[in-house]
């Protein structure tokens, strides 16, 4: 059975039970069994980040709708971020779907300051182990 697993080729991506209505979506209930956490706000912007992160490793776990991405992100934000996104959706265009790339632009926009992420990540290069570099140390 094993060997019948590995050699099964595209590997399929789980599905953790998801059940599919008729139009192939997957429920919402499916998508909280990944137990994706929960967001309200961030003291650190690289918290919001993380969120973010751990949110697309979570779409990954199902079947899952571009469409429906947003909407199941939005249901895991919390006190000032959940009105953040009611106040956001307030200001679109009557009948307009937010897509995945729109709601990950706002959240950024809305709780990671512009440029932060270069900031960091020069920082981080910047960083020296010894008399190394850190690319020099990895390398």
């Amino acid at each position: 059975m094993l060997r019948e697993l590995a050699q099964r080729q595209p590997h399929p991506l789980p599905n953790f039970g998801a059940q599919h209505n008729p139009e192939g979506e997957t429920r919402y209930i499916d998508f909280t069994k990944t137990r994706p956490p929960v967001f309200s706000k961030a003291d650190e912007p690289l918290e919001a980040d993380d969120w973010l992160r751990t949110m697309e490793q979570k779409f990954s776990l199902i079947r899952c709708l571009e469409t429906q991405k947003p909407l199941f992100a939005a249901q895991q934000l919390r006190g000032a971020a959940g009105s953040w996104w009611e106040n956001f959706l307030v200001i679109q265009n009557p009948g307009h779907q937010v897509t995945r790339a729109q709601f990950k632009d706002a959240f950024r926009a809305h709780y990671i300051l512009e440029g932060l992420m270069a900031m960091k990540a020069e920082e981080f290069l910047a960083l020296r182990q010894g008399d190394k570099s850190v690319m020099e140390y990895v390398a």
